[in-house]
């Protein structure tokens, strides 16, 4: 089962997304925060990530530069 990793502080945002995601039959971890998120991905393998551009601290495009090295590549 593909597996996404959901970055998102809006817990009501964040929360429909997983909803969504799951009955479309992906599995999903989350996080309310960009370094949450790195947290996940050092310690889970993802193979997409969805993320808020405009996060408290680390914005999303930051977040991403670190982590694309450890999205799993599809083919």
């Amino acid at each position: 089962m593909p597996a996404i990793l959901i970055v998102e502080d809006e817990a009501k945002m964040r929360r429909l997304l997983e909803l969504n995601l799951g009955e479309d039959g992906f599995s999903t971890l989350s996080a309310g925060d960009a370094e949450a998120g790195l947290k996940l991905l050092r310690e889970n393998s993802v193979d997409l990530v969805l993320t808020d551009l405009k996060l408290p601290g680390m914005n999303g495009l930051e977040f991403l530069q670190p982590s694309s090295g450890r999205i799993r590549r599809c083919r």
